[in-house]
């Protein structure tokens, strides 16, 4: 947190940029019309540490709170949109980390299960949380796609999760 709010800052700064619209999700952080901030907060704890994204949850709550009060003190017109983490189907997930992990040589460690449904699903229920407790608006990934898949089992899940 303490290197993600001033970038932010910095960023916003040099592009003379005042967001409208700052959507806080597990994606990738975009400076562009509006501001898209977020990690893979929610996967399992990694037992080589220096290769964990794992969050606790506790820290992924005050997190959130930390940087929507940053924006509403920083940008008190911009909006804030929270977005839930997706579901995943761990299986496939690390199919493709250990396929992407041949294909780049083999180098450093082979990829281990990091996720799991019920883990994810704490964070995005985590996140919802904190929305409705700073009235901030939330979009619920996790429950739009589980319910259009209609239900979580990996069948139902892959026409939905990548």
């Amino acid at each position: 947190m303490k290197r993600v709010l001033p970038e932010i800052q910095e960023q916003c700064q040099m592009a003379g940029l005042e967001p409208g619209l700052v959507t806080l999700w597990s994606g990738t952080f975009h400076l562009c019309e509006r501001l898209t901030l977020g990690a893979n907060d929610s996967v399992l704890r990694s037992a080589i540490p220096s290769r964990s994204q794992h969050v606790p949850l506790d820290d992924y709550k005050s997190n959130i709170c930390e940087i929507i009060q940053f924006i509403h003190a920083e940008w008190p017109k911009a909006k804030i949109l929270l977005i839930t983490p997706p579901p995943s189907i761990p299986e496939k997930w690390l199919d493709q980390m250990t396929l992407q992990w041949k294909l780049c040589g083999e180098e450093g460690p082979e990829p281990e299960q990091d996720r799991t449904m019920e883990h994810t699903k704490m964070y995005a229920d985590a996140c919802v949380e904190v929305g409705q407790g700073n009235q901030v608006d939330v979009v619920d990934v996790w429950g739009l796609i589980v319910a259009a898949a209609g239900g979580t089992s990996p069948e139902m899940l892959d026409e939905y999760v990548p």
